[in-house]
């Protein structure tokens, strides 16, 4: 078991000392080899990555254009069918407003003649209002003279009153 333990020993301390000692040239130039070619491998996967993503972008961007163009094209139809609407509509709203016009001069007519006729009415109502102001004046103003006449052949026959006097008029 001895035997064992220094022979494991022995192998370890042969590994350490291997490994603390420099690489032989060769060794060194085939780390510098690898390193160079996994450094050439980096490189290259890197360009690849780049192109790719620069042919994925440009398809990206040509996809977006031709969307843009459709949309534009789209865009385009519609506003020429909206222009073309747009005319046919100017066209019914120009005929629509030469009868409103001939429409509004009727009625402007119409509500001349009938302003008239108000106005006439208000004039009659006036009038006939005046007439029944001055009808009533005088009804009450009979009235107040029945009264005092009345009342005069009640008192004394020989007492003197005044004559009331009344403006006539409105």
């Amino acid at each position: 078991m001895n035997k064992l333990i220094l022979d494991l020993c022995i192998g370890n301390h042969d590994l350490f000392m291997r490994r603390r000692k420099p690489d032989s040239m060769e060794v060194q130039q085939m780390k510098t080899q690898a390193k160079e070619e996994k450094l050439r491998r980096q490189t290259e996967r890197n360009k690849l990555s780049r192109e790719k993503q620069l042919r994925e972008e440009v398809e990206r961007e040509k996809a977006e254009l031709e969307q843009r163009l459709l949309h534009y094209q789209e865009e385009a139809r519609v506003a020429h069918e909206a222009l073309r609407r747009s005319e046919e509509t100017a066209e019914l709203l120009v005929e629509k407003s030469r009868i409103a016009e001939e429409e509004a001069m009727l009625l402007t007519q119409k509500a001349a003649e009938a302003e008239a006729e108000i106005q006439r009415i208000k004039i009659s109502a006036i009038k006939e209002a005046h007439q029944l102001k001055d009808e009533l004046f005088q009804a009450r103003l009979a009235e107040k003279q029945a009264k005092e006449k009345l009342l005069g052949i009640f008192r004394s026959p020989y007492e003197v009153i005044p004559p009331i006097i009344y403006p006539l008029g409105k």
